[in-house]
């Protein structure tokens, strides 16, 4: 059966997760010293700004989807120590913020949540999103953030041939997908999910 309460109680985690995870690329960035995403108008927690309506559908019903990338000039982020880095794992991290704060509340009002049935499904949902928004970016792959964040410490032969092929990485990810790559990260999702709650 389709659940149509969960679907609208989604509707805000979605906003919400992706919201703050292409913010905190921009804010990184942008202390970095690259100025472009300012410029693009993406220095922002306007959700506008930031969500792809396909990707945001997409991530609604097949738990799947993407954001508008966030604009970077990575010749000025080279030049910085850890620029690159720090951008792309800047994403993932806000993600994880978000999750434990969401989890915080939740266990600190707990009795107050757990007598509206909405609120604890929109709160384990908030925290559930972002933490596997966080795990999924973490994957070495391109264009995920985790290939940038981890590239530099491939073997250099396999660095550059992987270089040589990017373009391709997302057609791999689509396949590692379809293979039941979701069900390899569920068990990080999960345990930190626990994690977060329980501390």
């Amino acid at each position: 059966m389709f659940d149509i309460v969960g679907l609208i109680l989604a509707i805000p985690a979605v906003i919400i997760a992706l919201t703050v995870h292409e913010f905190a690329h921009a804010y990184v960035a942008y202390r970095y010293g690259d100025y472009t995403p300012k410029a693009y108008g993406r220095l922002t927690l306007n959700p506008m700004a930031h969500i792809d309506p396909l990707g945001f559908i997409a991530l609604l019903l097949i738990r799947f989807g993407w954001a508008k990338p966030v604009p970077v000039n990575y010749n000025i982020l080279s030049r910085k120590k850890g620029g690159m880095e720090m951008t792309a794992l800047a994403g993932s991290l806000a993600n994880f913020g978000v999750a434990l704060v969401a989890a915080r509340i939740f266990t600190t009002f707990y009795l107050i949540i757990l007598a509206y049935d909405p609120l604890v499904a929109f709160f384990q949902t908030l925290i559930f999103l972002n933490i596997s928004l966080g795990v999924f970016n973490l994957i070495p792959i391109p264009p995920l953030d985790g290939y940038t964040v981890f590239r530099k410490f491939f073997p250099y032969e396999l660095r550059r041939t992987i270089e040589m092929y990017e373009y391709y990485g997302q057609f791999v990810l689509i396949i590692f997908l379809l293979l039941g790559g979701a069900r390899i990260l569920m068990p990080i999702v999960q345990f930190i999910f626990n994690l977060m709650v329980f501390v």
